[in-house]
């Protein structure tokens, strides 16, 4: 495994070797053309946002919206007003996006700003389907966008979308019945992944974050000394933390604070279709399996 600071020191190097040169032709240029980091995050959020089909297209495209947002893509984020944008955009298009496309990309990068309080470091939690609720959303979402595209299997389309909403109620009355029978002084864990917010929030779980320790590396015996303490100090009957492989090290965080080292959590990706978690409703049953176990013992 690649160490952190191997790693830095690799992409440094690549970093180095690129020059201006090779941009010339990528959607990244566009954020060269800025310095302060904020509107650099902008810029590639919007370059990225329309990185697909031909590449003089791509460019065309880019040129085309930054040069009506001005000399700062963020400030220009921040002053967003949807009726105004689509003035301004009149007549955009690229590839199936149009002006309604690109407004309601900067409407949500506006209204991320004002979340975070126009502060960077604050990250937003965007595993919004960790929320079964959510997921009926996107089924009908989703069901809407195709009969809006497909008239004619508008009737199909319902039905599936029907079935599928079923299934998701049923697995939801299945979840919420598993975690309500956790007591309440055991309705708490420590996870090195940072997707559970929404799925703490619908269950009355409080998801810990391990304070000090990298999320992003292998765990270091001093990483494992502070989890220690903090499950000690918080009274943490469950951890899952998958940035720790050394099994002696998750052996001595059982032996020492009493808590159970809980399996492999599925939060943005789904297992092989041979695995635990191959569809969205396996990875919940998946998921509150795991953390039950994990939680009532």
């Amino acid at each position: 495994m690649v160490k952190t600071k191997q790693l830095k020191t690799i992409l440094d190097d690549l970093y180095a070797g690129r020059s201006q040169a090779h941009l010339a032709n990528d959607p990244l240029s566009f954020c060269r053309r800025y310095h302060a980091p904020e509107d650099r995050e902008i810029a590639g959020i919007i370059a990225s946002s329309f990185a697909y089909g031909n590449v003089k297209i791509i460019l065309r495209t880019l040129e085309s919206i930054f040069s009506r947002m001005g000399p700062s893509p963020r400030r220009f984020v921040e002053q967003f007003e949807t009726e105004r944008g689509l003035d301004l955009f009149a007549g955009f298009k690229h590839r199936f996006n149009d002006a309604r496309d690109l407004c309601a990309l900067l409407l949500a990068a506006r209204t991320m700003i004002e979340e975070e309080g126009g502060h960077a470091k604050t990250i937003t939690d965007p595993h919004a389907w960790q929320n079964l609720d959510n997921g009926k959303l996107y089924v009908a979402n989703i069901r809407d966008g195709l009969i809006a595209a497909d008239r004619a299997g508008k009737a199909v389309y319902e039905a599936n979308a029907a079935k599928y909403l079923d299934q998701i109620a049923e697995e939801e009355a299945t979840v919420k019945q598993a975690l309500a029978s956790l007591p309440k002084n055991r309705r708490k864990l420590i996870t090195s992944h940072d997707a559970f917010g929404y799925f703490g929030a619908a269950h009355g779980l409080e998801i810990i974050a391990p304070e000090g320790v990298s999320t992003e590396s292998e765990a270091s015996a001093q990483d494992v000394a502070k989890i220690i303490r903090q499950i000690k100090a918080e009274h943490v009957p469950a951890v899952f933390m998958e940035n720790i492989t050394d099994h002696r090290l998750l052996d001595q965080i059982a032996r020492e604070t009493g808590a159970k080292i809980g399996g492999e959590l599925y939060t943005d990706a789904l297992s092989p279709a041979d695995g635990p978690a191959p569809s969205y409703l396996d990875m919940f049953r998946h998921n509150v399996g795991a953390l039950t176990a994990a939680m009532s013992s």
